[in-house]
């Protein structure tokens, strides 16, 4: 119990003011994640780490976010696929959709990446990363940076459209919905009624995660 609380207290320092979400270390735990005594040191070293920062800086990206949804999708295996449903690489790529949507709306050309192709760390990271200035855009009108940022990482495991629809079915319904709202609330809501429970657990994994790693 004394663990619990020390942790709890490192995360509340660590994470800011009370008016942001306080990420409880708990939320890892709970996740089948286990307790480790070297935490720091098993995630905070990446092989990846230059190429994070470069993608990071090019498409306006917190590096610390990159890191964290590489870590949480992969665990830094370049060469892993999913086996259900295809996502390939350290970003977890799936060709067909994220991959196709960066291909037509970023890189301007046509096809998609193969999954040979996406397990290439520098293709599959600047492939993810690019992803996320598409989300960006998508949900571009919620004002709020801490709940825009919530809403694109669990974009990034369910689809923006899933999310919006957690809010309203009417897009811009939506939108100003989430505009109405603090980023707690926006954060409460998307990781309790959205109906999927492996996003609503997503969401509190990568924000443990960006608060462990460090580039």
């Amino acid at each position: 119990m004394k663990k619990s609380i020390l942790v709890l207290i490192f995360f509340i320092f660590i994470t800011g003011c009370s008016s942001k979400v306080v990420v409880d270390y708990r939320d890892f735990k709970n996740s089948n994640y286990r307790v480790m005594k070297s935490i720091k040191d098993k995630y905070q070293s990446s092989d990846f780490d230059h190429l994070i920062k470069k993608y990071a800086k090019k498409y306006n990206i917190d590096k610390r976010l990159v890191k964290a949804i590489m870590k949480k999708e992969s665990n830094f295996n370049p060469r892993v696929v999913n086996k259900s449903s295809g996502a390939t690489g350290l970003m977890q790529i799936k060709p067909e959709t994220a991959g196709a949507d960066v291909y037509k709306r970023i890189f301007k050309k046509s096809g998609m990446p193969s999954r040979h192709e996406l397990k290439n760390p520098n293709l599959n990271i600047e492939v993810g990363v690019a992803y996320f200035t598409i989300l960006d855009k998508y949900l571009g009108k919620i004002k709020n940076r801490e709940s825009l940022e919530y809403c694109m990482i669990s974009s990034y495991n369910s689809g923006a459209g899933a999310v919006l629809k957690v809010f309203s079915s009417d897009r811009k319904k939506a939108t100003k919905i989430i505009n109405q709202l603090s980023p707690n609330e926006v954060y409460h809501i998307l990781t309790t009624k959205h109906p999927r429970a492996e996003t609503r657990d997503y969401l509190k994994k990568v924000l443990v995660l960006k608060n462990i790693v460090k580039i």
